[in-house]
């Protein structure tokens, strides 16, 4: 997976694309586009690039685990579908 220091979208044509969000989702995208300086297609790469990450985790039976500022460890569950593929994380207590 590339890094996201290292744009590779900058080497490939670009396509433009359109999607349909509910207003309350479109407004999450512009509120984090504005809290990182970037733009909301930014945003959107990150997002992908980041769900590729936790998939491919997910698909290896992986754990992924986030420490708090209380320095507790979490372990980030996600469910699978019928086609294998991760959705709705939860946190759940780590040991």
């Amino acid at each position: 997976m590339p890094e996201m220091s290292d744009p590779s979208h900058e080497r490939e044509p670009l396509v433009k694309a359109s999607f349909n969000l509910p207003e309350s989702e479109l407004a999450a995208l512009k509120q984090l586009a504005s809290r990182r300086s970037t733009s909301a297609t930014q945003v959107l790469r990150q997002a992908l690039a980041s769900e590729l990450f936790i998939q491919a985790l997910a698909d290896r039976h992986a754990k992924l685990l986030v420490q708090e500022s209380d320095r507790s460890i979490q372990q980030v569950l996600f469910s699978q579908t019928q086609t294998g593929a991760a959705r709705s994380p939860q946190l759940a207590g780590a040991a």
